[in-house]
């Protein structure tokens, strides 16, 4: 069988890294591909990382520019040295740089090392829409090549930010907004337990730590996870889906948002069905 044969929200496996995979496009951004949307949160981390020596916001906050974001760079990475200095204020996402300082990832190899390689040539590198502010409330729409990226408010079925279409919705979303609820992976929650995940009971209650609140996974709920799209107003304000499914926003150098990216591979490629799930031949 064929990847670009496969249903929307069916499931895959990269086995020799464990990430699941949903089917979420066919044909996302370049034709002949299929987009894939983990399945559930890969790690927590920050978007960017704070920039001490900038002269604006960005020194204490950390920067929304994506191409130019600490996640971008790892998401792409398969090198322990995977962090480049983008500019000359650029910082990596380290203690220190964070604002709880629980999931720094500075030293964490490149997201794609584990990956085998019949997957990894299956890959396709994507021009995606990014949206870069450029002003308190406005901005433009560049293209970026990737070949793993965090998905926009538009591809979630949000809408644009304030008029600017980064992307286009998400057919998996258009199909069924459930998959928008998703938790951190079980590799996750065996690493990091209740340190990363304390325990809370609601109740029927509203926690009176309204700040720390996402923090808190409740399986009802699911876990808040990055875009890429920056809001508009500042220059370190980032889109969010919350943990109670609503799109809010944060400051990029938060650690403990969740990481959920996409990535295209050729829609030719052939898998196999084990069990719930396929996998690549």
């Amino acid at each position: 069988m064929k990847l670009g044969d496969l249903p929307l929200g069916s499931k895959l496996l990269e086995e020799e890294s464990n990430t699941a995979f949903l089917v979420a496009d066919q044909n996302h951004y370049a034709p002949d591909t299929t987009a894939l949307l983990s399945e559930f949160v890969i790690r927590a981390g920050c978007y960017d990382a704070a920039e001490e020596k900038a002269k604006d916001k960005t020194a204490k906050y950390g920067n929304n520019n994506y191409a130019k974001s600490n996640i971008s760079a790892w998401l792409n990475s398969e090198e322990w040295d995977w962090y480049k200095p983008q500019d000359d204020t650029d910082e990596s996402p380290e203690t220190g740089r964070l604002l709880y300082n629980e999931m720094p990832y500075n030293y964490v190899i490149g997201f794609l090392h584990k990956f085998g390689e019949a997957w990894k040539r299956a890959m396709v590198e994507t021009e995606i829409d990014t949206l870069v502010r450029t002003g308190a409330g406005t901005g433009e729409i560049r293209k970026l090549r990737t070949r793993v990226f965090l998905p926009s408010r538009a591809e979630l079925c949000w809408g644009n930010e304030s008029g600017y279409a980064d992307g286009r919705p998400l057919a998996l979303f258009e199909m069924d907004r459930k998959y928008l609820k998703t938790r951190p992976s079980d590799e996750m929650l065996a690493s990091y337990g209740r340190s990363w995940n304390p325990g809370w009971e609601f109740g029927g209650r509203v926690p009176p730590a309204v700040l720390d609140a996402p923090q808190i996974y409740d399986p009802k709920y699911g876990w808040w996870f990055w875009t890429r799209t920056p809001h508009l107003t500042y220059e370190f304000l980032v889109r969010v889906r919350d943990s109670y499914g609503s799109l809010t926003y944060t400051t990029a150098y938060n650690d403990i948002v969740g990481i959920r990216p996409i990535m295209n591979l050729h829609a030719g490629t052939e898998v196999t069905q084990t069990g719930e799930y396929y996998k690549v031949v």
